[in-house]
């Protein structure tokens, strides 16, 4: 019986010194560097400004300046707008001019909307620009 038992101790440290070696030869295989998130490099050159806007503005060319010998045309007068609001910060600027919603590029009683922004609002008439304040300025 002691030799059986010799025999199991001898078989159990043979397996014993088996794994320990090979988990030694495993320890010393070199590692690969897996990286955990690859870089982002953020380079913004070559894409548009996100605060510019996506409409394209149109420019108003003024007519030439007549000599002295022509007579100009009578100004007209702006027709009164009754500016009630502003609304300048979402996805379209909008405003209230008596008493109906309008945008860049709507017309009015008109007076064509060019631009509204937290200032005031900036019209076209008669070939003539006017830039009307918000109505929080008390201008």
């Amino acid at each position: 019986m002691t030799r059986l038992k010799e025999k199991i101790v001898i078989l159990f440290l043979l397996t014993f010194l088996f794994f320990i070696t090979k988990e030694a030869v495993a320890i010393e295989e070199p590692l690969t560097q897996i990286p955990l998130r690859t870089t982002v490099e953020y380079k913004a050159d070559s894409l548009r400004d996100p605060f510019w806007s996506l409409e394209k503005k149109e420019k108003i060319i003024e007519p030439p300046a007549t000599s002295a010998t022509q007579q100009s045309a009578p100004e007209v007068p702006l027709p009164a707008l009754n500016i009630s609001g502003i609304v300048w910060g979402g996805i379209f600027p909008q405003a209230i001019i008596n008493d109906k919603v309008v945008k860049p590029g709507d017309s009015i009683a008109g007076v064509n909307i060019v631009d509204i922004n937290k200032t005031g609002i900036t019209v076209s008439f008669a070939n003539r620009i006017y830039n009307l304040p918000s109505p929080g300025t008390g201008k």
